[in-house]
């Protein structure tokens, strides 16, 4: 069975993720801005 984004904690995640700060934006991605979707995981920067 695969394992769930959800199941992992952020410091697992952050062990799992190199460059280590991916997992702090991963996880806000997930819990602060409600996204489930990596394709709505995009930051839209201002030029």
């Amino acid at each position: 069975m695969k394992a769930s984004i959800y199941d992992f904690t952020l410091d697992e995640l952050s062990q799992l993720l190199k460059p280590s700060f991916r997992a702090k934006q991963l996880y806000l991605w997930l819990y602060a801005k409600y996204k489930t979707s990596f394709k709505d995981m995009q930051n839209n920067f201002s030029k």
